[in-house]
């Protein structure tokens, strides 16, 4: 219990002061909180998951236009070799034609100046092979628009994709962004329901506690007498039953009253919740004295309760509790008056500050301490 106690005062942040804690929420508000915290964070994780299902679709999706590309490239590049070759082709042609067209224009003219041919027919054949030449010229030209073209086809696709590339890259990063927080998401999940599981088990061992302390308190017997001890049961001026002494107690400190017997609702945590005493506040090392004569039954740290001095009056018990030092040994016989422990905030408190928490407990039952405590005492 001591153990775990540690453990969820660390995982809460906790304020310490002379080695003990004090948790700055009650394992019922941790639950609460932390359930609240692990469904914001698994909506979160949601959140993150969808991102990441649209970013796999949009990759999926830039793969399909990459190959697509790829393949309408390799279509250009073929096509475009292709036409290479035939504007080669074509090229070669108009040259031989044109070279003809020359030759037979140069003998044409020879032949008409020293020959008896007909210079109809040459002017004919001239016309006739101009045409051609004139018609491959056209197809020359038309392919080789038909090649710039396709050559700008190609610088088209090459930059959608450098495009493509380009934002493959940013979606691998953001990728990489969204599943590094759902790692953190994932590791903070892990943290709070740790913390759940703590809370929890810590309301189930304070309700063991409980019971424990009272039955640690009914194990009467002849070890709560030590009669080695300096003050005796005759050398106090308190003497008769505790049951008299009902409005003449004094009050263990002084300070001031910040929790009353009985059901309250806990103002963080808004929860029904059930004080065995009453909490006094007060400074840090302020004698805590035994409020009538009696043994001391217990004087150690306690689960929960932190260190602790009960004192038993017969069938009643007055219990110190949070103290920060203990000033008895169990068995020793108290007066009204003396000290036996300060001021602290051993244990799990659930205020801030340092208090005494205070108990009347008859055959180990709680009672209310202020019917007993005198009004003016304080």
């Amino acid at each position: 219990m001591i153990v775990l106690l540690s453990t969820l005062a660390a995982a809460q942040e906790p304020s310490l002061s002379s080695g003990s804690f004090s948790v700055t929420a009650s394992p019922r508000e941790t639950v609460e909180r932390t359930r609240l915290e692990e469904r914001s964070i698994l909506d979160e994780l949601t959140t993150i998951d969808s991102a990441l299902q649209a970013v796999a679709a949009e990759v999926d999706g830039l793969r399909v236009r990459k190959a697509e590309l790829e393949a309408r490239q390799i279509q250009i590049q073929d096509e475009l070799a292709r036409a290479d070759a035939e504007l080669t082709r074509h090229r070669q042609d108009v040259a031989s034609w044109m070279r003809l067209l020359y030759r037979l224009h140069r003998r044409g003219l020879a032949r008409i100046m020293f020959s008896s041919e007909d210079p109809y027919d040459l002017r004919r054949r001239s016309r006739y092979l101009a045409a051609i030449i004139s018609a491959d010229a056209q197809r020359l030209v038309a392919f080789s628009e038909a090649v710039e073209t396709r050559r700008a086809a190609e610088g088209s696709v090459s930059s959608g994709m450098i495009a493509l590339n380009s934002l493959g890259a940013e979606l691998q990063l953001k990728e990489g962004e969204l599943r590094e927080q759902r790692s953190r998401k994932l590791i903070l999940l892990e943290d709070v329901r740790t913390r759940r599981e703590l809370a929890m088990r810590l309301m189930s061992e304070t309700t063991q506690a409980r019971s424990s302390f009272g039955t640690q308190l009914s194990m009467g017997g002849s070890w709560y007498t030590d009669n080695s001890t300096t003050t005796s049961a005759s050398q106090c001026t308190d003497q008769g039953a505790f049951r008299g002494q009902i409005g003449r107690l004094p009050w263990p400190v002084s300070g001031r009253l910040i929790r009353r017997f009985g059901s309250y609702t806990d103002a963080r945590s808004e929860r029904s919740e059930r004080s065995d005493g009453i909490s006094i506040t007060a400074d840090l090392g302020i004698p805590v004295k035994v409020v009538y004569g009696g043994a001391v039954r217990i004087a150690e740290y306690l689960p929960m309760y932190g260190q602790t001095v009960a004192v038993a009056h017969g069938p009643y018990t007055t219990v110190y509790a949070h103290l920060s030092g203990i000033k008895v040994r169990v068995g020793q016989q108290l007066c009204s008056g003396d000290i036996v422990g300060t001021v602290g905030d051993s244990g799990l408190t659930d205020n801030d500050g340092y208090q005494l928490s205070f108990q009347v407990r008859y055959h180990d039952e709680p009672q209310d301490p202020l019917p007993w405590l005198s009004r003016g005492g304080m």
